[in-house]
């Protein structure tokens, strides 16, 4: 299987809990209007994606579903590459979009433009908002160093929270440190902030042709 190759678009669910109606309304729109391959990630196969030598860090357990769904993507960005979306709904095909990373390389993340600095969870580089990518839908060429930095940074911070995920691991799949449980984890702490950063050092090799998702919250209960 080479996601980029054969147009294919991972998203996740890693919570126990039933996929709200809205979201499974997304699910099929994704399916039916992007002209991709959708590969829902769950509970349930992902095991059969985990790579032997690379198993996911022992404090994912710990994590929120939320969080948990920020990590799989850069796991699966940097070792499989394709593309990943929320589960909201498409605006659009996205066959030019991955018809564009393959012809060519140089191209490290294919993506959308975000609207406006609020967008940007790092506030060093919340300047360069009209020219970093959002964080709904991207496609990503596997195994760059652009990919690398983004995983290990993850993993870095993984290790540094290690210890009070262990002590207060989430209490609700929407969980975060600032409602005071003890979790450790800011809400945009192992993606946003990180990846915003990391995407600034390769804003040469970065595209955006990929149809923005419609981003309606009150969807997505």
């Amino acid at each position: 299987m080479d996601p980029l190759d054969n147009d294919i678009i991972f998203s996740f669910w890693t919570g126990t809990n039933a996929m709200s109606a809205a979201r499974r309304r997304c699910l099929e729109t994704l399916r039916n209007s992007t002209d991709c391959k959708v590969e829902l990630i769950t509970a349930d196969n992902l095991d059969q994606y985990v790579l032997k030598d690379h198993p996911l860090h022992e404090g994912y357990p710990y994590l929120s579903a939320v969080h948990k769904a920020d990590y799989l993507r850069t796991y699966f960005m940097h070792f499989y590459g394709g593309g990943y979306s929320d589960i909201k709904l498409p605006s659009g095909s996205w066959s030019a979009a991955f018809d564009h990373m393959r012809t060519d390389e140089t191209i490290v993340l294919n993506g959308y433009h975000e609207d406006g600095p609020w967008d940007i969870g790092n506030e060093t580089v919340r300047h360069l908002w009209s020219l970093l990518p959002g964080n709904c839908a991207y496609i990503v060429r596997p195994g760059t160093q652009f990919t690398r930095d983004w995983y290990e940074g993850m993993l870095k911070i993984m290790d540094s929270k290690l210890v009070d995920l262990r002590l207060h691991p989430a209490p609700h799949p929407r969980a975060c440190k600032r409602e005071g449980s003890g979790y450790p984890i800011i809400w945009d702490e192992l993606l946003g902030r990180h990846f915003h950063k990391v995407a600034s050092n390769y804003m040469e090799s970065l595209l955006f042709t990929v149809p923005k998702p419609i981003i309606i919250y009150t969807l997505y209960a």
